[in-house]
C-alpha cells in the first residue's frame, strides 16, 4: 500500500494509519483521493471522507464518504456520482462486492451537459465488470419529458445493442407508422428482442419476438416469431410466421441440427413484414453428423417440405426425405502418392404429385494421385467409379426394383509458375466422364463430360491481373465446323492499388461473337492526410445487348446499356459529413438518380437528412435523428410512387 498526505498518523496499538489533507492511497489497481483516510490493517478496512474520488478498473466514484474492505473487496457509499465510460450515473446509495456494483435510485446518461439532453431513471442499476449492465423499472426522458418505461433491460458491456429503438414515420400510402423494439441481453448467448409496429392504414399491428438462446457454447438456438393483427378497416385474417433452429454439438466431430420454418399463409410479405422466409413453403428438418477414425464420416437427415396449393389456399407436403444417409471414407494411402477413398449414400424421397416414394443410392470409390513439386510444376490426378441405383417409383416397381447406372470419371490438374516472383502463374484442369451403361437416350460413346479449363494470374508490384476460360472437347456441343462455339467467354481482370488510389477493370469477352459482353472500370480515391477529408468513387459499366449470357449472338438483340456512377464523401469534421451520389445513363444521356446526404453530431445527438431523385422524377426525403442509448425517432415523407415501406421497420 502507498499512502501520502499532508499529515500522517500511525497507531501501533490498533494497527491504524490516518492521513489528513490531500490524501492519496494506492493499492493494486485501486486509487483513492480524499481529505481524510483511515486504514485499519487488523480489520482490512478503509474509511475515506471529504471530496472522495475512488478509481478502480476504469470506474470512477465521487462521494463524500466511502468505506472499503480489502479482503472481501466490498465498498459502500451514499450520494455518489459514478463515471464508467460512456455512462455517467448519479445515485442515492452504492454497494459493491467484487465485480458487481449496485446503485439505488440512479439517474444515468451518456450526455455530459449540466442539463443533459436525455437521461434515464431507474429503481436499481447493476454494473458487472467486463460483462453487462442491468436496470430495473427504468423511465427514459428526453429533456424533462418521459417517453418510455421498461421494467427491465440488460446490456452487455462488449458487443452491446441499444436497449430500445423507437421510430416514427409517415408516408401517403401507410399514413403514420410507429415501430418500437426492446432489446434484453441476458448474457452473450441469451438475447431477446420484443418488437411492436403499428401503421395507420392497411396493416394494423405487428408483433415480433426474436430470441437467441444457449444452454452452453455447444447448445444454442434461435426463434423468430412474427404476428400481424388485422387492421379493423381491412378484412384480413391474422397472420404469423415462425422460424426455429437449434444446434447441439456433442464434441468436435458430432452434432445435431433441428430446423422448422412455417407461416400462416402466403400474403404475409404483402403486409411488409420482412421475415426472410419463403411465404409459399414450410420446411422441417433434422440432421445428425459425426466422424470417426480420423478419415470417416456418417450423416443422417430427415426433411419435410410443404408448399402452398394456390387452388385450395392450403399447404400440403410436396417433398419428404425419409431418410437421407451418407457414409464416406477419405485419404487412405495405398502406395506412395496414391490415395483411396469412397462414399456411399441412400435417399428415400416422397412425391406428392403421384403419392409415391422413390429411392436413390450409390457407391463412389475414388483414387487420387499427386506428384511432388517439380521446380515450376505441380501435378495431381484423380479417377473414380460411380455406381448409382435409382428406383423411380416404389408404388409401381416395388422397393427392390430399379435401374443401375455405372459411370467412370477422371480428372487432372497442373499448376505452374511461368515467371518467377509471382509475375505469372497458371493452372490447367481436365475433367472427363463416361457412362458405362448404354441406356436409352444415351449417345453411343456414353461420354457426358470432356472439358479443359485454363486460368492465368499474376502480379507486379502494386498491379494484379488475370484471365480464365474453358473449352468443351465434346464435338456435338457445336455446329459442324464451328469449334469456337465450344469456347466459353473469356474473363479478363486487372487491378492496382497505390496510396489512396485503387483501380479495377474487369470484362467478359466472347470469342464466338468477337465482341465484349461486359466491361467495367472503377476508380477509388481517398485523402491520405491525417484529416482524411474526402473519398471519391467512380465507375463505368457497359453491357453489350448483342451477345447473350453464353457468348453467342443474341437471338433477340437488346439495347446496350452503359452507366456512370459517382460518389464523393466529405468528412469536414468529426461531427459533420456530407455525401453526394449520382448515376448517369450514358446511352440516353439522362441522370438516372442522385442522392445528397448530410450527417452531423450535436453533442450526444446525431442527425442525418438525405434527398433522392430517381429517373422517373420521383423524389424522396428522409430525415433521422437519434441520441446515444435512447430511441431512434425518425420521420420519412417520400413523394415517390413506390415509397420505401419497410424503412420504418428496419432494426
Amino acid at each position: 500500500m502507498f499512502l501520502n498526505a499532508d499529515v500522517l498518523e500511525y497507531n501501533d496499538d490498533s494497527s491504524e494509519i490516518t492521513g489528513r489533507g490531500n490524501v492519496i492511497m494506492r493499492q493494486d489497481a485501486m486509487s483513492v483521493f480524499a481529505d481524510y483516510i483511515n486504514v485499519n490493517n487488523d480489520t482490512k478496512t478503509l474509511h475515506a471522507e471529504g471530496h472522495v474520488l475512488a478509481i478502480q478498473n476504469g470506474v470512477s466514484i465521487y462521494t463524500d464518504k466511502l468505506t472499503y474492505n480489502f479482503d472481501r473487496e466490498t465498498s459502500y457509499a451514499k450520494h455518489v456520482d459514478v463515471l464508467s465510460a460512456p455512462w455517467i450515473v448519479r445515485g442515492e446509495e452504492l454497494r459493491q462486492e467484487g465485480k458487481k456494483m449496485q446503485i439505488e435510485q440512479p439517474v444515468f446518461t451518456t450526455c455530459d451537459k449540466v442539463d443533459p439532453h436525455y437521461r434515464m431513471q431507474a429503481s436499481t442499476i447493476y454494473f458487472y465488470q467486463d460483462d453487462k449492465i442491468e436496470a430495473w423499472n427504468t423511465v427514459a426522458y428526453i429533456g424533462n419529458v418521459p417517453v418510455f418505461y421498461f421494467p427491465y433491460f440488460s446490456q452487455p458491456v462488449k458487443n452491446r445493442r441499444k436497449p430500445f429503438d423507437f421510430k416514427i414515420t409517415h408516408n401517403t400510402t401507410l399514413g403514420w407508422c410507429v415501430a418500437g423494439l426492446y432489446n434484453v441481453d441476458f448474457s452473450p448467448l441469451n438475447r431477446l428482442s420484443l418488437g411492436y409496429d403499428y401503421t395507420e392504414y392497411l396493416i394494423g399491428s405487428t408483433y415480433k419476438v426474436d430470441l437467441a438462446y444457449g444452454f452452453n457454447d455447444k447448445s444454442t438456438g434461435t426463434l423468430l416469431w412474427n404476428f400481424v393483427d388485422a387492421n379493423k378497416s381491412t378484412p384480413r385474417a391474422r397472420r404469423w410466421s415462425v422460424d426455429f433452429a437449434h444446434n447441439h454439438q456433442f464434441n468436435d466431430t458430432t452434432r445435431i441440427n433441428l430446423r422448422a420454418q412455417s407461416v400462416s399463409d402466403s400474403r404475409l410479405e404483402n403486409d411488409f413484414v420482412n421475415t426472410g422466409m419463403d411465404m409459399f413453403r414450410h420446411d422441417y428438418s433434422a440432421a445428425f453428423s459425426t466422424s470417426f477414425f480420423g478419415n470417416q464420416s456418417l450423416s443422417f437427415s430427415l426433411a419435410d417440405t410443404e408448399t402452398l396449393n394456390t387452388t385450395t389456399a392450403k399447404y400440403q407436403t410436396s417433398s419428404r426425405t425419409l431418410p437421407s444417409l451418407s457414409y464416406s471414407m477419405t485419404s487412405v494411402q495405398l502406395l506412395p502418392r496414391f490415395y483411396y477413398g469412397h462414399s456411399i449414400n441412400f435417399t428415400r424421397s416422397y412425391h406428392a404429385d403421384g403419392d409415391y416414394y422413390s429411392d436413390t443410392g450409390g457407391l463412389y470409390p475414388t483414387l487420387t494421385f499427386s506428384l511432388p513439386q517439380l521446380w515450376v510444376l505441380r501435378l495431381s490426378a484423380n479417377a473414380g467409379l460411380s455406381s448409382a441405383w435409382t428406383n423411380s417409383s416404389e408404388k409401381e416397381k416395388g422397393f427392390l426394383s430399379g435401374d443401375l447406372l455405372n459411370s467412370y470419371s477422371a480428372g487432372a490438374t497442373a499448376m505452374f509458375d511461368l515467371a518467377p516472383g509471382g509475375l505469372l502463374r497458371g493452372s490447367a484442369s481436365y475433367t472427363y466422364n463416361k457412362q458405362l451403361n448404354k441406356l436409352e437416350g444415351i449417345k453411343k460413346d456414353g461420354i457426358t463430360a470432356n472439358q479443359v479449363s485454363l486460368n492465368l494470374n499474376g502480379g507486379l508490384s502494386r498491379f494484379n491481373y488475370g484471365a480464365s476460360a474453358a473449352y468443351n472437347l465434346l464435338t456435338d456441343t457445336a455446329k459442324p465446323g464451328n469449334d469456337i462455339e465450344r469456347l466459353s467467354m473469356i474473363n479478363l481482370y486487372g487491378s492496382s492499388a497505390f496510396s489512396g488510389v485503387y483501380m479495377n477493370v474487369s470484362s467478359l469477352f466472347s470469342a464466338r461473337a468477337m465482341m465484349m459482353k461486359t466491361l467495367q472500370l472503377a476508380l477509388s480515391l481517398s485523402d491520405t492526410g491525417a484529416s482524411q477529408l474526402w473519398k471519391v468513387y467512380l465507375a463505368t459499366t457497359f453491357i453489350n445487348g448483342l451477345v447473350d449470357s453464353n457468348g453467342a449472338a443474341a437471338v433477340t438483340p437488346a439495347g446496350d446499356t452503359m452507366t456512370f456512377t459517382s460518389a464523393i464523401d466529405f468528412t469536414f469534421t468529426d461531427e459533420f459529413r456530407f455525401t453526394i451520389g449520382r448515376t448517369y445513363d450514358l446511352m440516353t444521356k439522362e441522370l438516372a438518380s442522385h442522392v445528397y446526404t448530410a450527417t452531423w453530431q450535436l453533442h450526444c445527438w446525431e442527425a442525418s437528412i438525405s434527398w433522392t431523385k430517381r429517373k422517373d422524377a420521383a423524389e424522396e426525403i428522409y430525415f433521422s435523428i437519434f441520441v446515444s442509448a435512447i430511441p431512434d425517432i425518425k420521420f420519412n415523407k417520400p413523394t415517390a410512387v413506390a415509397p420505401e415501406y419497410n424503412m420504418f421497420m428496419e432494426n
